[in-house]
């Protein structure tokens, strides 16, 4: 495990502004050509009057957005970001709550140089400032190139 962080219920509030609720380096060359980047989590939620969305960021491209609905009090999810026999160039494919096969069918793609540090950002974004989103485990692993 590369990175694991377990907050004590920080929540994101009175903003509508997208915001970092988890960020960690990943250093370069960590990944070799055809490794990739596992990350879980959960958020809990509260207020009903909007839509809750986490994103998550690899080197500055969204590579996964989840919408929590306005009556969602929780939610869990997986994303793994893998480089595709390539330094620069990537693919992912979400998955959140209990359906582990939900997402888009073709995955996301980037071509984020792996080659240098790269940020991983987990943000939240709150449709209306009076609810609140709170990141309550995050856990990241580098399964590294064999």
């Amino acid at each position: 495990v590369f990175s694991v962080k377990n907050t004590s219920g920080t929540a994101l509030t009175g903003t509508t502004t997208d915001t970092a609720a988890h960020t960690v380096t990943i250093p370069s060359y960590l990944m070799g050509y055809n490794g990739a980047i596992q990350v879980r989590g959960t958020f809990s939620a509260s207020g009903s009057a909007g839509t809750k969305t986490v994103r998550i960021k690899f080197g500055g491209t969204t590579f996964n957005a989840f919408a929590m609905g306005s009556s969602d009090t929780g939610f869990v999810f997986e994303t793994v970001i893998r480089n595709r026999e390539s330094l620069s160039s990537q693919i992912a494919r979400p998955s959140f709550s209990a359906s582990y096969g939900t997402g888009a069918a073709s995955g996301t793609t980037g071509t984020v140089n792996t080659a240098v540090d790269q940020s991983l950002i987990v943000s939240a974004q709150l449709a209306n400032s009076a609810d609140s989103i709170t990141l309550e485990t995050i856990e990241v692993q580098i399964l590294a190139d064999m």
